[in-house]
């Protein structure tokens, strides 16, 4: 039992509780994960060991989230706080991962044979600018994932509305893969 739930202020997770975090149109996915596997861990004030999560297609029937998406947006179309917070853990997923990427690819993203990683060095560089995207040079090429494309013209715009919080796990999870077999 952690302080909080002792004294009331939180109660316990049950261990069967999922959390269902639903995908723009860009993925469609939905994932899953038991919500005891990240609240207890925090709740006890030390950092989950790993997550797990199930992946099923978004087929309409829980209702579509593309319009407004709590978990990515406030009701203001601002940055919501776990997406906020998704974002950080991308940025620090890539941040740690950039230095091996440098070493093998080349400091220019531009000279990068993997579109994904190009890709998500851009939406590294959107989340840096509170979600917007942000190509350093006009010289940049556009960059292109699951049917989005980037350049340099889109600057400044969100990207809120094309990237949730499971596009950027699945996004992790792809380039993790891609480094796997560079290794």
């Amino acid at each position: 039992m952690t302080t909080a739930q002792k004294f009331g202020y939180a109660q316990k997770v049950n261990p069967g509780a999922l959390a269902e975090l639903y995908g723009k149109s860009t993925t469609n996915l939905i994932l899953s994960h038991n919500l005891c596997d990240l609240v207890q861990p925090v709740a006890e004030n030390v950092w989950p060991d790993r997550l797990v999560f199930s992946v099923k297609i978004n087929d309409g029937v829980q209702g579509d989230l593309s319009s407004f998406d709590p978990l990515t947006l406030t009701k203001a179309g601002e940055m919501g706080i776990t997406w906020s917070l998704m974002g950080q853990a991308y940025l620090a997923f890539f941040e740690d991962i950039r230095f091996d990427l440098t070493q093998k690819l080349g400091k220019n993203s531009n000279h990068w044979s993997d579109e994904t990683l190009k890709f998500g060095y851009q939406i590294r560089n959107a989340v840096a600018h509170s979600g917007r995207i942000h190509f350093n040079s006009p010289d940049n090429s556009p960059v292109s994932w699951k049917g989005l494309c980037y350049s340099h013209t889109n600057n400044g715009e969100i990207i809120f509305e094309d990237i949730g919080v499971v596009e950027l796990i699945v996004l992790m999870c792809e380039i993790e893969s891609i480094l796997k077999t560079m290794s």
